[in-house]
């Protein structure tokens, strides 16, 4: 099962109501954490966390930007790209943290912080 299919099974299995691959613009954060979303004060520098957002299904913590990371591939280029959690929701795309893992494969570990 890809990566993508694991995030999108569990979110299903949470009753996420995931629009795609991104929370409708109504949502409900502390009903999202009733169902399992990661609180953003949970969170853990340098983790991984398998979620969902347009880009990604694996993303970053990094608590000195108060930001996820992931690696955005884009064409031929693969780079880094800053993405916020629910909290900070600005009108963009957002990072939904369901399960913190352990060993990310290595396409999705960040190479440049």
């Amino acid at each position: 099962m890809s990566r993508y299919n694991e995030a999108r099974a569990l979110a299903d299995a949470l009753h996420l109501p995931m629009q795609g691959s991104s929370l409708p613009k109504d949502f409900d954060l502390e009903e999202l954490y009733k169902r399992g979303v990661i609180r953003k004060k949970d969170l853990e520098d340098g983790a991984y966390y398998l979620g969902l957002c347009r880009n990604s299904s694996i993303a970053m913590w990094n608590t000195g930007k108060q930001k996820f990371t992931y690696m955005r591939t884009k064409f031929t280029m693969k780079f880094p790209e800053d993405i916020n959690h629910p909290e900070d929701d600005d009108g963009y795309d957002l990072f939904t943290p369901l399960a913190k893992i352990p060993n990310p494969e290595e396409q999705y570990i960040i190479k440049y912080r």
